[in-house]
């Protein structure tokens, strides 16, 4: 089987692939700091080169702290969905909700819901299956867990085994 990338921010970067299952050869090009602009930068290079069969993308909460607009990073994501599956035909693209965070101003969790919507409508209009991940790492409070991160953004060890977990439920429907 051909690699599998899983493509996003410093979020990304810290996924453990050998958590997934071995039958997979998992590419992790999560970048630290990275934005969806950036994504779309380096989207040959890291993507589109190793004409992977399956891409898993995760990306945009640095763009709302980098100042972004709503409509500019929902056109970016728009180009990177249309750049993959263009490219790539017969790819399974995963996008997958941006992650919640946990009393972060500049990443409220209304814009998140608000984006991951519209994310949503813009994997289904290009055909990508839509991972919903939002939910599973909220607190009672609805902001992210306290277990899953020590920050209020990034992850720790437990959020990236229940995160491993889940898209060990998608590779199954895979093989």
């Amino acid at each position: 089987m051909a690699a599998i990338i899983l493509l996003g921010d410093s979020i990304t970067g810290k996924f453990p692939t050998d958590a997934l299952p071995k039958e997979f050869s998992a590419i992790n090009k999560g970048v630290s700091g990275d934005r969806t602009d950036l994504v779309l930068e380096r989207l040959n290079r890291d993507v589109l080169h190793h004409k992977p069969s399956a891409v898993f993308l995760l990306i945009g909460t640095n763009d709302m702290a980098s100042g972004f607009s709503n409509n500019t990073i929902l056109v970016n994501y728009e180009r990177i969905i249309f750049r993959i599956t263009k490219n790539l035909p017969g790819v399974q693209l995963f996008v997958q909700s941006i992650l919640p965070t946990r009393n972060i101003e500049n990443r409220p969790q209304e814009r998140i819901q608000l984006l991951n919507v519209e994310i949503h409508k813009l994997a289904m209009k290009y055909g990508a299956k839509y991972l919903d991940i939002y939910p599973m790492f909220l607190n009672v409070n609805g902001e992210l867990a306290e277990n899953f991160s020590d920050d209020g953004l990034h992850l720790t060890l437990s959020a990236y085994k229940t995160w491993a977990e889940y898209l060990k439920q998608v590779f199954q429907t895979m093989l």
